[in-house]
């Protein structure tokens, strides 16, 4: 939990629930979900880094929506803090409170 607790969004729900089963069980865990920071700039490199077209603004927008919206699911009910960067409306508010 202390490692995963030190590794980014994106990289929990892209690549770390792939590395084992426990870790796969783990990344499912609401309380991993309590607090989560999304920055636009770390998506950004990544996407950066898995593509060799530059991406689209809109692009980054619809993934960061997408991820955000998965992360409140995935906490079940138990988020405390989500912190964004560079993306985000009223309409993250409503889902979070659905």
């Amino acid at each position: 939990m202390s490692i995963l607790e030190r590794v980014n969004c994106y990289d929990m729900l892209m690549s770390v629930k792939k590395i084992c089963k426990l870790w796969h069980r783990l990344c499912k865990d609401p309380h991993i979900w309590r607090v989560v920071k999304i920055l636009r700039d770390v998506l950004s490199e990544k996407l950066k880094e898995n593509k060799a077209d530059p991406v689209d603004h809109e692009v980054i927008n619809k993934v960061l929506e997408k991820m955000a919206m998965h992360v409140i699911d995935l906490s079940c009910g138990q988020l405390l803090d989500l912190s964004i960067q560079g993306f985000g409306y009223d309409y993250l508010l409503q889902y979070i409170y659905q």
